[in-house]
Order: structure tokens, then C-alpha cells, then sequence
């Protein structure tokens, strides 16, 4: 017959990597700031929405890439977000930008 010691019935094992209480839980759907995106993306679209001028330049030159990348749901471009906020400044420098990036893809 088993013994019915309450202590090792109540005792739970060490937290170890692999259970599933010591892993980090995921931010509920929709609530953390990237949703999965790469910080740089999400700096650069904040920039363009924002209006930063200054934080869009250093994001475009440290990555010309982020020109060609749309947001997540609905696939606009930073022009479309920097036009919808009335960022002329933002636009102009996204479109000058824009041109020197297809430039050097066709060269």
C-alpha cells in the first residue's frame, strides 16, 4: 500500500527550462509593439508616422532595404503613411530616397 505523505504529494518539481512555468509568456495577440516585426521596422515606420526626419534618415541609411517594406496588415508603404499623417518633409525625403535606392538596384 502507498504511503499518503502530504509533502511529497504537495512538493512540485524544479522549474527547468523546458516547463512550461519557467518559459516567458508571449504578449497577448496585438499588444506587443513589433507584433513580431524586426525593431529597425518598427523604428522606421514610427519614424515616417511620427514625422521624424532626423530618426528616417539614420534608419535609411543604416538599412536602404526598409524602402521596399510595407506594414504588416495593410501592406502600406512608409509614402502611404507618411501622406496620410501630412508629412511633406517625410514624403520628399522618402521619395528622393526611393529614387537613389532604384538607382543603384538597376546599375
Amino acid at each position: 500500500m502507498l504511503s499518503q505523505d502530504s509533502s511529497v504529494s504537495q512538493s512540485r518539481p524544479p522549474l527547468t527550462s523546458r516547463s512550461p512555468e519557467a518559459r516567458p509568456r508571449p504578449a497577448a495577440m496585438g499588444h506587443g509593439a513589433s507584433c513580431g516585426r524586426p525593431s529597425e521596422e518598427v523604428d522606421f515606420f514610427g519614424a515616417v508616422q511620427s514625422g521624424d526626419l532626423a530618426r528616417l534618415v539614420a534608419a535609411l541609411r543604416s538599412r536602404p532595404t526598409l524602402l521596399s517594406r510595407t506594414t504588416l496588415f495593410d501592406r502600406l508603404s512608409a509614402l502611404h503613411i507618411a501622406a496620410a499623417h501630412g508629412h511633406r518633409q517625410v514624403r520628399a525625403a522618402l521619395a528622393a530616397s526611393h529614387q537613389r535606392y532604384l538607382c543603384l538596384l538597376t546599375s
